[in-house]
């Protein structure tokens, strides 16, 4: 969340969020709307719209957990808690409740103690406040304080503006307390929520009027409008001392800051600083990533965005074209489609409840064109390889045969020929006799479909010498290194398997190609050849006895 303690305009400032000195979006929620990451490289910060050279320090997320959470700032006031300097980055443990805890000192004697749930918490950033007619005061942990005064306290995180604990007194109930269920809340545009709190009251006080009110900042004061019980507002004030502010048919205008007070009769409240309840409305939109216009094949995730966070309980409804989606994937506030098609073309939008956001068009491209140039470019650079190739073939032939020839004229070269040749033959030679063992003999309607093929035979051949010269320098016998035939079934049999699902099925177990093979060789033909004693006149099998 970006805070701040200057409020320069009455209306809330659009906020600034950057990531690793990089923008990353504008919004006027104060609250973080993407999904953070504890790797250390990432930093966040912000600043307030107008005032971007000033900005806040930059803090990278350690790790998250239920009560605790911790940070690295990059320098800042913060820093100074922990360490004399603010240049320097400092780690800082924070607990996401607060709580006060009252201690015995001595009789009638006690201690008040900030306290978390969270063990690895660094009580230098925990304040412990006073809250006196006065104002808020804040007082040292170490204090010990008498049972027959009546003190207000409350603990936060070195800001009173972040997070609070509640409000506890000192003797008891005989104080005058305000607390909230919560003091943060977000809702959606055209709904309704309850802002809900309970005061303590001092004994034999009597109650006047219970009231709202929506604080209003600017540069110069703060100032409580009253929240009249009229319209869309209403109050409900039947439960003891609990007391509910419910807003319906919500709108933007909405957001802002709620307190709760009671006038008391020959008691002044109004001295006493009450930090309210944010309020902050916002509206259900659908963010497409990468892009709203993508490529068959690439994986696009939807999310229902909002500018605060919802509870963790919500539920999502997706829709496709103003058609709900399956139940499998409704309830979630992504939606990620791994492999993009054309029936996934359309109007997204989603809902929470009778909520819904506006449709955003997702436009997939097919990749028919983009096949067609690869093709064509293949193409192109097999016509300018294939003479290449072949011209060197003849060259080396040409040239080794001019070679011999010249060297029949004197007998020891001739000897030295023969054995250069015997020495280094079964390049060429032997590549051309063994593709012609299992040569691919299908019959095709382009020519350049029986270069490709050929190709394809050179590469594996090739791979087979390799792989017969790795395993004669392993020491391996003959008898353990694969034949070229098994050795081309098995890339067969791997090509035909690439990209299925290899999982074990029930039932009789699949063959390889080569063992399906070596099988029908055992099995002999299935048809029995006749015997002699049968002869076959006019195509009339006739035997010995007819």
């Amino acid at each position: 969340m970006c805070s701040t303690s200057c409020y320069g305009t009455e209306s809330p400032a659009a906020i600034i969020w950057y990531q690793n000195s990089e923008f990353l979006y504008e919004d006027w929620s104060p609250w973080y709307q993407e999904l953070v990451t504890s790797d250390p490289a990432v930093r966040y910060s912000c600043a307030i719209k107008g005032y971007e050279d000033f900005r806040a320090p930059e803090v990278s997320v350690d790790s998250v957990t239920r009560s605790c959470f911790s940070v690295t700032y990059a320098g800042g006031t913060m820093c100074s808690y922990s360490q004399t300097s603010e240049e320097q980055p400092c780690s800082i443990t924070f607990p996401t409740e607060l709580y006060v805890e009252t201690k015995d000192s001595a009789p009638d004697h006690f201690k008040m103690i900030c306290n978390s749930s969270c063990s690895q918490t660094d009580f230098q950033v925990l304040q412990l406040y006073r809250n006196t007619q006065d104002g808020l005061q804040k007082a040292d942990q170490t204090t010990v304080f008498t049972s027959s005064s009546i003190e207000i306290f409350f603990c936060s995180v070195k800001n009173p503006d972040y997070l609070l604990s509640d409000q506890v007194c000192l003797n008891g109930s005989n104080c005058w307390t305000v607390n909230y269920v919560s003091r943060r809340i977000c809702g959606l545009k055209g709904s309704s929520v309850n802002i809900s709190s309970k005061y303590s009251l001092p004994e034999n006080m009597q109650v006047q009027a219970k009231r709202w009110y929506k604080v209003k900042r600017n540069a110069k004061q703060e100032v409580e409008q009253l929240v009249k019980d009229e319209g869309d507002v209403k109050y409900q004030d039947n439960m003891g001392n609990k007391h509910i502010l419910r807003l319906n048919n919500l709108d933007p205008k909405d957001s802002g800051e709620y307190k709760f007070r009671v006038e008391l009769k020959d008691y002044d409240l109004e001295k006493y600083v009450y930090p309210g309840v944010t309020l902050i409305v916002t509206e259900l939109r659908v963010d497409l990533r990468p892009a709203a216009e993508v490529t068959e094949g690439q994986r696009v995730t939807l999310t229902c965005s909002t500018s605060c966070p919802l509870s963790k309980n919500t539920k999502y409804i997706w829709y496709l074209n103003s058609q709900p989606l399956s139940l499998t994937k409704t309830h979630n506030k992504q939606l990620i489609i791994d492999a993009v098609s054309s029936q996934d073309e359309g109007n997204y939008s989603c809902a929470v409840e009778t909520i819904s956001s506006a449709a955003k068009t997702l436009t997939v491209q097919r990749r028919t064109a983009n096949w067609r140039a690869a093709a064509a470019g293949a193409s192109a650079a097999l016509l300018v390889f294939i003479p290449l190739v072949v011209f060197m073939i003849w060259k080396y032939k040409t040239s080794h045969q001019s070679s011999t020839n010249e060297s029949v004229n004197n007998t020891d070269e001739i000897n030295l020929g023969h054995t250069e040749y015997n020495k280094n033959m079964g390049g060429m030679d032997l590549l051309e006799s063994l593709i012609a063992l299992y040569r691919n003999k299908i019959r095709l309607k382009k020519w350049y479909h029986g270069l490709m093929l050929h190709f394809i035979d050179m590469m594996i051949v090739t791979a087979w010498l390799l792989y017969k010269r790795d395993c004669n320098t392993n020491g391996m016998t003959k008898k353990e290194q694969m034949k070229l035939y098994t050795f081309k079934s098995y890339i067969a049999e791997s090509l035909c398997r690439s990209g299925k699902n290899l999982e074990r099925k029930r039932g009789r177990t699949s063959s390889t190609i080569a063992g399906e093979y070596e099988e029908k060789k055992r099995r002999g033909p299935i048809t029995p050849i006749p015997g002699p004693d049968v002869h076959l006149v006019r195509h009339i099998p006739l035997d010995g006895h007819g």
